[in-house]
């Protein structure tokens, strides 16, 4: 029991962590509006390649206005190795954002909503490669859309979902997932523990909807840009309430390009990172400690710097955990390990 209350938490703190293998166009299964982007990847093959100097590059902001819709395709794939399983999972989700505010403030108010999903999951023993899980989601499905069984995918799609986005691209808050929960909720099929709707809700505001727009952004410098067009990122985020992950992010202008009256820029980064237990309550009967970890990963992305908009991203990283649980009815000592390697691709559709 105790081994395996830290094993969620280990595989909720590498789904969570990143910073964050191209899939097939997925199915659109929402009506889609056509996207407001000026400019996309396949535009930046001949454009003009500029100087920082001549690109005047010294900040970064997120310049939205009011219509604008930007429509991602992100695909991800992972690999997760614990004990004697190996999981392998392959996803692709098309989202639509549309401002619908500039805010007195400076913020924008964002409206995120997904219109596809696709997921395939296989696990298999290590040692015998026997296949110990096989499922697969697909969103055009009108079966799977009415099947208990994905209301964790059902519930997102349709929704408008309200971000209010700061002007470095942060997030400052998610609006109401009330509907979701709700569907979510439901679907259990008796009554919630006490807590469990409030729990519920923060999961889903940040493990979906923060998620997948903090992998969208490229966090912007807070200070401008030096001749060097670098600047770092550090951040400490609390993750399943056992474990916090402090990692820092290393970026860096490779080029500038010039399309039209954009400027493109081309940014490269490399993270590293930890992970740190959290203080347990007294009563909570289990001691956990980090033997080591680790966390790396490099990103190449395409930044529209007029817009204030990522136009592409390519995501790799990997992390590695060991951890010793002591504690339980019959004090038990247990050693925890696990891996992950995940990549992800984001493209801004036109």
């Amino acid at each position: 029991m105790v081994r395996s209350f830290v094993r969620e938490a280990l595989l909720a703190v590498i789904a969570l962590a990143i910073w964050s293998c191209s899939a097939d166009t997925p199915p659109q299964d929402v009506p889609q509006a056509d996207s407001t982007a000026v400019v996309t990847a396949s535009d930046t093959a001949q454009a003009t390649t500029l100087t920082l100097q001549e690109a005047a590059l010294d900040t970064f902001a997120v310049r939205y206005k009011v219509g604008d819709v930007l429509r991602y395709r992100v695909t991800q794939a992972s690999e997760a190795v614990q004990d004697s399983s190996i999981a392998q999972q392959r996803s692709s989700h098309v989202y639509t954002k549309t401002v619908r505010s500039v805010n007195p403030d400076g913020t924008f108010t964002v409206a995120m909503r997904f219109d596809s999903i696709n997921v395939a999951f296989t696990a298999r023993n290590r040692a015998s490669g026997a296949t110990l899980a096989n499922k697969s989601y697909a969103s055009s499905d009108s079966t799977q859309r009415s099947s208990a069984e994905f209301t964790q995918y059902n519930a997102l799609l349709g929704e408008s979902v309200d971000l209010v986005i700061d002007h470095r691209g942060g997030i400052v808050r998610v609006g109401s997932v009330s509907k979701i929960v709700d569907q979510l909720l439901k679907s259990v099929g008796q009554n919630p523990p006490p807590g469990a709707k409030e729990q519920l809700t923060a999961q889903v505001q940040g493990a979906i909807y923060g998620a997948f727009h903090g992998q969208e952004i490229i966090p912007f410098p807070a200070k401008p840009l030096d001749s060097t067009g670098t600047w770092t990122n550090a951040m400490t985020t609390p993750i399943a309430e056992l474990f916090t992950v402090a990692t820092t992010a290393t970026y860096k202008v490779t080029s500038v390009k010039k399309i039209r009256d954009h400027r493109i820029a081309t940014i490269d980064a490399g993270v590293t990172g930890r992970m740190n237990v959290r203080p347990l309550p007294r009563e909570a009967g289990i001691s956990v400690s980090i033997d080591k970890s680790s966390i790396n990963g490099s990103s190449a992305a395409l930044l529209d710097v007029d817009g204030g908009y990522t136009i592409s991203k390519k995501n790799a990283i990997s992390m590695n955990v060991t951890a010793t649980v002591r504690g339980g009815q019959r004090g038990e000592r247990q050693t925890v390990s696990m891996s992950q390697t995940m990549r992800y691709e984001i493209e801004l559709l036109p």
